[in-house]
């Protein structure tokens, strides 16, 4: 096996230039040296302008830029000089964030203008960047493509067209609708061209149609280019080559690996044997679930409101709900009651008139319809639903009338429909059961420590404090605060970690004779004022313990792409489907503390694995093969899924809490409900 990448290599004649700047005064100066001078490329660096490109100017200086000494300042200049041409078009779109240059070519709607009100370009994303070869420093930089949405209809256009969009990001200005997938969806579902779009959008991002446009993208705008671009000091950029990587390969710069799939083991440490390629509910079934004894001999009460017009339906799926419940999750049909409250219809205030009649329930399951999705949480019935029996400690299921009825359909028609299956799985989860989990490749005396985040309508984060999990996978608990500051986040980080080391010493989770390992997975990098700080306070309070850690941030924001393919059929720019589904579990290690962990087989975007240098245990291949098992172990569906539960269960949690503030349904200053229940799947 071997993996191209979209990380090419920046050969260029020499490496350094002495580049000529004048001093810098403010940007009305910058501004005007462009306007003068259009052939020239101007780079302010600091207290300098570089430019070059003209010989017009008088310069006040020299600056020897060696790439020794300042490889980021010699990318720049070449950044400038190869990124010049689309400045200077005016169908293609530049910007910069974070380091990233974003280029949109706006020319063509590459969907052929088949969508009414949406039009869709092809972006591509750029970031220069050093990186290590055969124990040397190179130049490269790295591009990945995206599809950019535009939607040409106004916000009054929506109104006018009673299409909702109080809730849909828009400039107040000017009335632009921004192109976020709620919005596109919302005009693909009033069109009737939702699964038209969505084929659409698999096709465009689907990862042979990735390696063919940034291959093309760089042969017509880069390597097509070279005589075109404007270098200092007589800099040329002599070739840009590909980056591969091969899994048997003896460099010592990385190394490829396949991860085994983790095993799952249910009741009594039960392992299917290894021929049995069962689907996991069928194992379930036959292994008994892992917390079948905690359901042995438990009476469980479910509450199901519903509109009346719905009965019959409700009354059928929840009969196939009822029927797995007993057969695959092995609870007992004397121990299992179903009650029913009939509202007058799916207006929120006639689910507001029953709620304070719903008494000493475990889970309530909400029949919604699809409509709501549209609505702004505090008029959504499922938001507030959902808040109101949170502050009673109730978990709730939220079940749309539109699948009860496909399903019905579909079962009626003989084709293949699991949503009885899934919901079932995830009622199992939030009465705190656990289906299955997986066998740890190394048995450690360890929680791991999810810390996960999602944003607000503004783009400000809401972080989810936290999940935290044995070793073995074993959900402990899952507390989530919404906080007003860093400070704010670093003591509360600290108080749940310590509470729940307390707790598992009690429960004798952990061994206190045997080092204790602290794994974190976080949704960013570690700050040693935040995480760092936390867990030094922590080890202070259990000083006469002996702890090992790591911090270890996985992302997605950032620009690398992976492309598998078989050794004998190399991909190229004109044949097609040549490129083989990247395998689940493949690690590409570049550095000590540095990988990239692929969980998505049909997806490019691998995640970026990085142990902070504060950490006292560093493992790269244990901790990848720590966030696989942790992908394997997702309740929310029998699929498999693409993000550890780690970072996924508490990303869940403070999106819950995010839509609870913004609608104003629930007072509390954190959430936090009973151990082990998975109250946001």
């Amino acid at each position: 096996m071997s993996i191209f990448t979209n990380l090419f290599d920046l050969v260029v004649s020499k490496d350094q230039a002495n580049v000529p700047y004048i001093s810098f005064t403010d940007e009305q100066q910058l501004d005007a040296l462009k306007k003068d001078n259009p052939q020239a490329i101007f780079m302010p660096s600091k207290d300098k302008i570089l430019f070059w490109g003209t010989d017009s100017l008088s310069n006040n200086g020299y600056l020897r830029i060696a790439k020794n000494e300042d490889v980021y300042l010699l990318l720049n200049v070449l950044a400038h000089s190869l990124l010049e041409q689309f400045f200077k078009s005016t169908d293609i779109k530049i910007s910069k964030k974070n380091y990233i240059y974003k280029i949109s070519l706006f020319a063509q709607d590459i969907s052929k203008n088949r969508y009414q009100g949406i039009r869709l370009h092809r972006a591509f994303h750029i970031h220069f960047t050093p990186y290590h070869a055969n124990s040397s420093l190179r130049l490269g930089f790295t591009v990945s493509s995206s599809i950019v949405g535009n939607i040409t209809l106004s916000k009054q256009d929506f109104e006018s067209y009673k299409i909702p969009s109080d809730d849909l990001l828009h400039n107040k200005e000017t009335g632009e609708i921004f192109a976020t997938t709620d919005a596109i969806y919302r005009l693909a579902n009033h069109y009737n061209y939702s699964s038209q779009i969505k084929r659409e959008f698999d096709t465009q991002n689907s990862i042979q149609r990735e390696y063919e446009e940034i291959n093309g993208f760089i042969e017509s705008y880069f390597r097509n280019s070279f005589s075109k671009f404007l270098l200092p000091d007589e800099l040329r950029v002599n070739a840009i080559n590909e980056i591969v990587y091969h899994e048997n390969s003896q460099q010592a710069d990385y190394k490829v690996n396949v991860i085994p799939k983790p095993e799952s083991y249910f009741y009594n440490g039960n392992y299917p044997k290894k021929e049995n390629s069962f689907p996991q509910r069928r194992k379930i079934n036959f292994n008994k679930p892992f917390t079948y004894d905690a359901f042995e001999n438990k009476s469980i009460n479910i509450t199901v409101i519903f509109p009346k017009s719905c009965y019959q339906d409700v009354r059928s799926f929840f009969a196939s709900v009822q029927s797995e419940l007993l057969e695959t999750f092995k609870m007992k049909k004397d121990n299992l009651k179903f009650s029913t409250i009939q509202i007058d219809s799916f207006a929120l205030k006639d689910y507001q008139k029953v709620l304070s009649s719903i008494k000493n329930t475990d889970l309530v399951i909400v029949v919604v319809e699809q409509a709501h999705k549209a609505l702004i949480p505090r008029e959504s019935p499922y938001y507030f639903c959902k808040a109101e029996f949170i502050k009673r400690g109730i978990n709730t299921q939220e079940v749309q009338i539109q699948q009860m009825q496909q399903f019905l359909m579909d079962k009626k028609s003989q084709v293949s429909n699991y949503t009885d299956h899934n919901i079932a799985l995830n009622i199992y989860a939030k009465l705190g059961g656990m289906a299955w989990t997986i066998k740890p490749y190394q048995q450690k005396n360890e929680l791991v420590i999810g810390i996960g985040a999602t944003t607000n309508k503004d783009g400000q984060p809401i972080l989810g404090l936290t999940s935290i999990f044995r070793g073995d996978g074993k959900y402990l608990l899952g507390k989530t605060s919404s906080v007003t500051n860093m400070v704010d986040y670093r003591e509360k980080l600290e108080e749940v970690i310590s509470t729940t080391i307390e707790n598992s010493i009690t429960d004798g989770i952990l061994n206190t004779d045997k080092p204790i390992y602290l794994i974190f997975h976080i949704f960013k990098p570690a700050g040693k004022d935040n995480e760092i700080e936390a867990l030094d306070r922590v080890i202070k309070r259990f000083s006469k313990y002996s702890f090992k850690y790591a911090f270890v941030h996985i992302g997605e924001n950032h620009n690398y792409r992976f492309f598998t393919y078989e050794e004998n059929a190399p991909p190229s720019l004109t044949s097609r489907n040549v490129l083989s589904q990247n395998k689940r579990g493949t690690l590409i290690k570049v550095t000590p503390t540095r990988g990239f962990l692929g969980l998505r087989s049909k997806s490019s975007t691998f995640f970026k694995i990085d142990i902070h240098r504060k950490s006292n245990f560093v493992d790269l291949e244990y901790i990848a093969e720590q966030i696989y098992q942790f992908a394997e172990m997702s309740h929310t569906s029998y699929n498999k899924q693409g993000t550890p539960i780690t970072i996924k269960y508490p990303r869940l949690m403070a999106g819950f809490v995010e839509k609870f503030k913004e609608g104003d349904l629930i007072y509390l200053e954190e959430v936090t409900m009973p151990d082990h229940s998975l109250w946001f799947i």
